[in-house]
C-alpha cells in the first residue's frame, strides 16, 4: 500500500519531532556521565587515598566515580523511551 502525500509528510514530521527528545536524552546522558566521572576523579586527585583525615572526601570521590555508571545509562534509556511514547500518539 502506498501512503498518501499527507500521511507521508506527517510520518516524516513525527520522525523529526521524535529525534529531538532522543538527541536531548543522549546528550544529557553523555554530559551527566562525563561530569560525574570527572568530578569524582578530581575529588580523588585532590584528596588522595593516603590521608586518613579526608575519609569523607575520599568516599565522596568514590561515590561520584561510581554514580555515572548508573545515571548515564538510565538517562539514555529514559530518552529512548520518551521518543517511543510520542510515536504512539
Amino acid at each position: 500500500m502506498q501512503q498518501t502525500p499527507t500521511a507521508s509528510r506527517q510520518s516524516i514530521q513525527n520522525q523529526t519531532m521524535n529525534t529531538k527528545p532522543k538527541t536531548l536524552g543522549r546528550v544529557a546522558a553523555v554530559l551527566a556521565f562525563a561530569s560525574c566521572l570527572l568530578g569524582g576523579v578530581w575529588i580523588l586527585a585532590k584528596t588522595g587515598f593516603a590521608s586518613r583525615a579526608d575519609g569523607v572526601w575520599t568516599g565522596l570521590g568514590l561515590y561520584f566515580v561510581g554514580k555515572p555508571f548508573f545515571v548515564g545509562p538510565m538517562l539514555l534509556v529514559a530518552g529512548e523511551q520518551l521518543g517511543n511514547r510520542q510515536e504512539g500518539r
